[in-house]
């Protein structure tokens, strides 16, 4: 199995309009949470919360 790197990302390259979107709430002012999921075929399961990779820079 192939090792991920740990935490979440928005994934530009496969959705541009989705990671730009995501990227304005955040900057917005909207929370953005992201949690690693343990999936079998009963459920869907949140495990941690992940950090989210490629997040916008906080400037005040």
């Amino acid at each position: 199995m192939a090792a991920f790197p740990e935490g979440f990302a928005a994934c530009a390259d496969l959705d541009p309009v989705y990671a730009k979107g995501l990227r304005d709430a955040a900057a917005a002012g909207v929370e953005v949470l992201c949690y690693r999921c343990d999936i079998s075929p009963e459920e869907i399961r949140l495990s941690r919360r992940i950090a989210w990779r490629d997040a916008p820079t906080v400037t005040a």
